[in-house]
């Protein structure tokens, strides 16, 4: 039977188990189509599949008005943590403050249920609503931000360290490292967002929890779960390495790439599509880190092909073609597809503009670069990067009279900003290009001065810079 029709017939049946006749039988039915519909909407995508959780949130209300606590307590306190469930994955599924709150219902679902699920007398089930109750709070720790959001993920793990004491490798071991594999990946969005040295100890607890997961999730015996635990150890590997200065951050990095490569093993793109892109997003970050750039490329290549929409991975990448490899048609080309899926990214119009100087698409340039810079919303940094490309751009079209002009208003651009003002648009695309380019050879060094003073630390260095690199063009 599919999931339509277990709803229909359970729909049927609460037609006679009504809630004056039989009480305890329709509250049995309405637990049962909450579960039902919880299934059916995890499996169904967009408002529909939210709408199916909508339905099972009620369901499981209706229940409780007759599964209470005082008269049913351990009924009350299952369709307490199943009413949890269902508004996490709801909650997931929503975005913003709405989503969040839906979020925070959950928690308190699972507290509640815990009430009734002692260790004392239900031990069993008192570890897995702890667990229960640890993964919707990583969930919504990772959407609060600031120190409310640390504060969820602190307690998350405090809920996975209550969950291991009755779920030991011992008693329950493949439960034991589920456990600790996701107490390893809390740990680590933890470590991500504490600073100094805590944030280092906690992303080391974050690797050693997934390596001790990794004593009983095997490939042999587990080939999914372990490569689960790859990742997850590869992922905590790369931000303790991004945290580390020298070579032992260096040697943390390259033991992440080896994780991420072990878990690639299973999940491969064939078998789990999903997973597969995921990891190679997860691989891609650990060889920027470690500046390399060409597996990087090629793993976010792999990651996009799945995550179409992963903006880090796009910019990341298009840096890496552009700044980089010096790959400029492959650059160009990322920014196009792009820029058809997001017409209204200005970072990525901006990038496109300089792409089309680049690849020598001159005429295109100067019309890109026009029509950003009559759009008030683009930020000065970025107003003042292509102000600086426009001029490059001039005299690529063998419009040299235009230059002082065009300087005079990359001077004002500047000038009206803060004292504090610099640049962080990198130029290393563009000062290539110039330097391969036969056009521009006769204004190469005037060019290099213009792009080094636009280098300098703070605005009025600029002004000092760019006073002189007027003084000099020729």
């Amino acid at each position: 039977m599919g999931y339509s029709q277990a709803v229909e017939a359970y729909r049927q049946a609460l037609t006679v188990y009504t809630r004056e006749a039989l009480s305890q039988q329709w509250a049995l039915t309405q637990n049962n189509l909450g579960a039902v519909l919880t299934s059916e909407g995890e499996r169904v995508a967009g408002a529909e599949g939210v709408g199916l959780l909508t339905q099972a949130v009620e369901a499981y209300h209706q229940a409780l008005t007759v599964r209470t606590r005082k008269q049913f307590p351990q009924d009350w306190a299952t369709t307490q943590n199943n009413l949890g469930a269902v508004l996490r994955r709801q909650g997931e599924r929503v975005a913003g403050a709405e989503g969040v709150g839906l979020l925070t219902q959950a928690v308190e679902a699972y507290r509640q249920a815990l009430i009734v699920r002692t260790r004392e007398h239900f031990p069993q089930d008192w570890a897995t609503t702890q667990s229960n109750l640890a993964n919707v709070l990583t969930s919504e720790g990772e959407r609060v931000a600031g120190a409310e959001g640390v504060g969820l993920l602190t307690q998350a793990v405090e809920a996975y360290h209550q969950a291991l004491t009755v779920r030991t490798r011992e008693q329950l071991p493949q439960q034991w490292a589920e456990t600790q594999n996701n107490l390893g990946n809390v740990l680590t969005r933890q470590g991500e967002r504490v600073d100094g040295t805590e944030g280092v100890g906690l992303l080391t607890q974050a690797v050693e929890a997934s390596r001790q997961a990794l004593t009983v999730r095997t490939r042999e015996a587990l080939p999914q779960q372990w490569a689960t635990t790859q990742d997850t150890l590869g992922v905590a590997l790369t931000r303790q390495g991004e945290r580390v200065a020298g070579t032992e951050g260096i040697a943390l990095l390259t033991q992440a790439v080896e994780a991420l490569r072990q878990a690639l093993t299973v999940r491969t793109r064939e078998a789990l599509p999903q997973q597969w892109a995921t990891t190679q997003n997860n691989l891609a970050e650990a060889y920027f880190l470690l500046q390399n750039w060409a597996d990087a490329a090629e793993a976010y290549t792999n990651a996009l092909t799945a995550y179409a929409d992963n903006e880090r991975a796009y910019s990341r990448m298009s840096a890496i073609y552009h700044v980089k490899l010096f790959k400029f048609d492959k650059a160009f080309a990322l920014d196009q597809q792009w820029l058809a899926r997001h017409p209204d990214d200005l970072t990525a119009q901006a990038r496109f503009a300089e792409g089309n100087f680049t690849t020598g698409h001159f005429t295109e340039s100067s019309q890109r670069i026009n029509a950003l810079l009559a759009k008030p919303e683009v930020a000065a940094k970025v107003r003042t990067a292509l102000r600086a490309i426009e001029i490059a751009n001039l005299l690529a079209l063998e419009q040299s009279k235009s230059v002082a002009a065009k300087l005079e208003m990359l001077m004002a651009e500047v000038s009206s900003q803060p004292a504090d003002f610099n640049l962080t648009w990198s130029f290393e695309g563009t000062r290539h290009f110039i330097g391969q380019s036969e056009k521009l050879s006769p204004y190469r060094a005037w060019l290099m001065q213009l792009f080094a003073a636009l280098a300098s630390p703070t605005r009025d260095q600029i002004i000092k810079g760019l006073n002189e690199t007027k003084a000099a063009f020729k």
